[in-house]
């Protein structure tokens, strides 16, 4: 009967280290695909953080061009005074209204850009809080993920820590 007994617990040894083998596989596997979670997540955010900046990059650049093509307007137009009024020995040449004319479109030119840099700025302010607003919600799913997959610390007696 001894010999009984000592194969019966024997068994049982078995079947308990089998058990929590099995128990910390699954863990394993759990806090893997946590980890893979949170990556994937990362990527996303990165990603659009990434095409936030080639958006902002892109308005800005239009923006530039914009301004450009205004200044060259205008740097047309005053040479297109300029040269009326030399070629014509008849009109005088009034300096106050060459100047005048330039400034306009130049004042114009000004008020076109900041307009466009205003809606450049507006642009990337959209897009960076929409990439801060995925970057919480990714934070606080990481966070309830990481909080799950660890579960209740308990010593080997399956009791709480400090209630022994």
């Amino acid at each position: 009967m001894n010999r009984f007994n000592r194969f019966n617990r024997a068994a049982l040894a078995a079947v308990a280290l089998s058990a929590l083998a099995a128990c910390e596989k699954h863990d394993q596997d759990q806090a893997q695909q946590a980890a893979q979670q949170a990556q994937k997540q990362a990527s996303e955010l990165g990603d659009a953080a990434v095409q936030a900046a080639q958006k902002a990059a892109k308005t800005v650049d239009q923006a530039a061009s914009f301004v450009n093509q205004q200044v060259d307007a205008a740097r047309q137009t005053a040479q297109q005074h300029v040269d009326a009024a030399a070629s014509a020995p008849s009109i005088r040449l009034d300096a106050s209204g060459v100047s005048a004319a330039a400034q306009a479109h130049l004042q114009g030119a000004a008020s076109a850009a900041n307009a466009m840099l205003g809606q450049a700025a507006s642009a990337t302010g959209y897009s960076l809080e929409a990439a801060g607003h995925k970057l919480q919600s990714w934070a606080s799913q990481n966070a309830e993920t990481s909080g799950a997959a660890a579960g209740p610390a308990t010593t080997r007696n399956g009791a709480k820590p400090g209630n022994n």
